[in-house]
């Protein structure tokens, strides 16, 4: 069995290593801003292919995904996911 398939019963602290997951990047984001968890989902949710496509400035890549969404909110996906990409070993071809 690889480390990224859960195991039925199993005790899931976070997902597998090797994955993004949209909404433990949300739910870790809204901590440091007080945007909506929509506005935050929708932001993590856009986060994942722009990092994928190589965006050189991920803040600028979710700035054009959600164009009304905070600032704060813009600040703390782009810092969230590229810190949860370095933590999970998640990278743009992954």
């Amino acid at each position: 069995m690889s480390r990224s398939e859960y195991v039925e019963g199993e005790r899931v602290f976070g997902p597998p290593l090797g994955t993004y997951d949209a909404d433990w990047v949300a739910s870790a984001a809204l901590e440091a801003t007080s945007a909506s968890p929509e506005v935050v989902r929708r932001l993590a949710a856009a986060a994942w292919p722009a990092l994928r496509a190589g965006a050189p400035d991920l803040a600028a890549a979710l700035r054009t995904a959600v164009p009304r969404a905070p600032e704060s909110a813009v600040q703390a996906v782009a810092r969230t996911a590229l810190g949860w990409c370095r933590e999970y070993g998640v990278g743009p071809a992954g």
